[in-house]
């Protein structure tokens, strides 16, 4: 946890126009969702990831463009936010608590069902050098290398948790993980559905890669349970 721990961080307060729901802008300074909202929830997508995630380096500023992923999401609830959630890269990512308020970097998918749709535009066709009159399966058996590459090569990509919290009087006060899996390696019919799982190693690797922010995950239950 950090913000009230004297850890290192950059609380960095963003403009309040920078983060909002549906039009409604959060902080001061023009902005009223603080004002107006019991609990503001910001999202934000992000699709960089590396090869070597987990590696936490993976989460810090870009060397090339300087963008700062850990820094955007710190400021969000610098700017009001009182809980924090990324999307974007598919996988399941670190999450941590920064004064008081949950950051979840990326909490992976609840459904993978890409390879189930009915039709498809022709970029995606002419991007593998296919006709927009092949097949879906051709296309996405091309895509992926059948089963080599992309979403579909690695059971990790197939992997997520829940999280379930509770807030009273402006405090975390509970805040559980429910470990799912979107079936690896079933056929497309019947792969990409969630269900729990029923194993400690998602929720294992989760604790380990939440470690370097400063959270303490332990298992009960079959749930994560974090040590507030």
């Amino acid at each position: 946890r950090r913000g009230n721990t004297g850890a290192k961080g950059s609380a960095k307060r963003f403009p309040a126009a920078c983060f909002g729901i549906g039009g409604v802008c959060l902080g001061t300074g023009g902005g009223n969702g603080i004002n107006r909202h019991h609990f503001i929830t910001v999202t934000h997508q992000n699709h960089r990831r590396s090869v070597g995630f987990p590696d936490q380096d993976a989460l810090g500023p870009d060397a090339a463009s300087g963008y700062d992923l850990v820094g955007q999401l710190i400021g969000a609830v610098g700017s009001g936010a009182d809980a924090v959630i990324g999307t974007g890269p598919h996988l399941l990512r670190p999450m941590e608590i920064y004064k008081g308020k949950p950051i979840f970097y990326c909490l992976g998918d609840f459904i993978i069902q890409l390879e189930t749709i009915l039709r498809a535009p022709d970029g995606m066709f002419a991007k593998q050098k296919l006709n927009g009159n092949d097949r879906l399966d051709v296309l996405f058996n091309t895509r992926s290398d059948f089963g080599k590459r992309g979403l579909s090569y690695d059971p990790i990509m197939y992997e997520s948790v829940i999280p379930y919290w509770e807030v009273e009087n402006g405090e975390l006060r509970k805040m559980t993980f429910m470990p799912i899996e979107e079936m690896f390696a079933l056929p497309r019919s019947r792969g990409g559905w969630p269900q729990k799982n029923t194993t400690a190693n998602i929720i294992e690797r989760f604790a380990e890669m939440c470690k370097p922010f400063g959270m303490d995950i332990v298992i009960e239950n079959g749930l994560g349970v974090v040590k507030l």
